[in-house]
């Protein structure tokens, strides 16, 4: 039952009549990774910044959405920060359909003073992606009376896309430990396009390949108790509508104290629930020899869809791995 029922989900998302703008994956709970979805996100603070990531979504289907990425982040640091860029690759795959993508990303800063706040940061940034769109029909799952249909040639088509985004926050780069709060805006495949046919034979299960226009909305504030206080508490929301009116909300609560661990809980409005910590060591950890002068952050989360549905789809995980240099030790 488990494999018919993959089918009947992911080609109602991925196949069958076409294919509407379901290209980007979920925003990642883990939003240090952020700049993939918003430009604006590009090295956030003062630190340089390496990335791996690996997202199993629905342990209980075959196939099931997979999601791996690699990152890097470097602001360019005089005093304060003006240009940071980044770059990342990544790859998705759900059953026989994956697609793999490299992008740039460019990140320019303004002091906009705004209520006469001389810390606060307005952000705008842009993103060239480049993508490969892989159709490889061995890893299809079948209902059993259909097993056997002739659909055996692997295919791919290549795009390219660009993402603008601006992203605002009330303190500079600096004051991580400070309370703020922050609001950033994002457009994703900007360049409305249609792929048309891998093949002649995969024209029965996909159509049509639409790379539409998608908007993310992201919110939240940091609170600290006092100001010498050495942990936070921040609530945040992710927005994300497509333009062919699907709409997913993601609400997260995270604790986290500084150099040393954090936690998190959130829902999203798809019916996930989830767990995320992870810890933060810096060169006085038993990792001290490879950390050095650095922080590296080691994290999981895990998922559960509530309902009907998580009896069938199982238990998701993510993992993240992540070293963070700060650029502002070499002006020290």
């Amino acid at each position: 039952m488990k494999p018919n029922m993959l089918f009947t989900i992911a080609f109602c998302l991925l196949a069958g009549v076409s294919i509407q703008a379901q290209q980007i994956g979920n925003w990642s709970s883990f939003y240090e990774n952020g700049f993939i979805w918003n430009p604006a996100l590009t090295a956030n603070w003062s630190y340089m910044e390496t990335t791996v990531t690996h997202r199993q979504d629905w342990t209980g289907f075959e196939g099931a959405p997979v999601n791996s990425s690699i990152g890097i982040q470097y602001p360019f640091l005089k005093r304060i920060t003006r240009v940071s860029i980044g770059g990342y690759i990544e790859q998705d795959r759900v059953g026989p359909y994956s697609r793999n993508t490299g992008a740039f990303t460019y990140s320019y800063r303004f002091v906009p003073k705004f209520q006469n706040n001389y810390l606060d940061q307005l952000r705008l940034a842009a993103s060239a992606q480049f993508h490969q769109f892989r159709y490889d029909p061995s890893n299809l799952v079948w209902f059993e009376d259909q097993a056997g249909n002739d659909f055996d040639q692997i295919s791919s088509l290549t795009a390219a896309n660009i993402m603008v985004g601006a992203y605002y926050v009330s303190i500079d780069d600096f004051n991580d430990f400070k309370s703020h709060y922050y609001l950033g805006l994002s457009f994703n495949q900007l360049v409305p396009t249609r792929n048309t046919n891998f093949a002649d034979n995969t024209q029965v299960l996909l159509r049509d390949i639409y790379a539409k226009p998608h908007v993310s909305l992201n919110a939240g504030y940091r609170w600290l108790p006092s100001r010498r206080s050495r942990h936070f508490y921040e609530p945040n929301v992710l927005i994300s509508y497509a333009f062919n009116k699907a709409v997913n909300a993601m609400f997260n609560v995270r604790y986290e104290q500084q150099n040393a661990y954090w936690a998190s809980i959130g829902a999203v409005t798809n019916g996930e629930l989830f767990l995320q910590g992870g810890v933060i060591l810096t060169e006085d950890s038993f990792m001290g020899f490879i950390v050095r002068e650095g922080l590296m952050k080691i994290g999981a989360k895990m998922d559960y869809h509530v309902g009907r549905f998580g009896r069938y789809s199982g238990i998701g995980y993510e993992f993240y791995l992540a070293y963070m240099f700060d650029m502002d030790k070499q002006f020290e």
